[in-house]
């Protein structure tokens, strides 16, 4: 009985792992955008030009691939991790922003640009909101830890 109680512990504290956390939000994520697709393929089963569902699913599957790396604790999962997500940031966050900039002709980091990208996302694709969000959490926490992997080995070596 003991032991049914001490692996239930084991298995609650892996489950408040942040990684675990990330993770599971990366599956939701991409739960919800392929819910999305195929809803949208169903409705409107006419082939076109501007729709591409590989296209919409590329960065959901990038988030769960670096989520997922971040899992096996070992630091080319972060390096794996940290350039998937670089990407997403990149392409999601970087070219709307570059855009908007040379469109408005405004200066890349200020106010306006930032403001008006923020407007027109949300309103067309709220979806790379949260994979921004989503990426930026996945980038910042595994440069973390594979910051902190190695400053612990030059530590321990001394």
């Amino acid at each position: 009985m003991e032991d049914l109680s001490s692996q239930g512990k084991i298995f609650f504290n892996r489950l408040l792992d942040p990684k675990a956390i990330i993770f599971g939000f990366a599956v939701l994520q991409f739960l919800i955008v392929l819910m999305y697709v195929i809803r949208y393929q169903q409705e409107f089963s006419v082939v076109t030009t501007h729709w591409n569902p590989v296209r919409v699913m590329f960065e959901p599957v990038l988030l769960l691939l670096a989520a997922g790396a971040l899992l096996p604790d070992k630091l080319w999962g972060y390096l794996i991790a940290i350039v998937a997500s670089g990407r997403v940031i990149y392409v999601v966050g970087y070219l709307g922003l570059f855009a908007i900039s040379a469109a408005h002709v405004h200066p890349l980091f200020s106010w306006y640009v930032l403001r008006t990208w923020l407007v027109v996302t949300y309103q067309s694709q709220p979806q790379y909101l949260i994979e921004l969000i989503l990426a930026a959490l996945i980038a910042g926490y595994s440069i973390m830890l594979c910051a902190y992997r190695l400053f612990s080995r030059g530590h321990s070596a001394k």
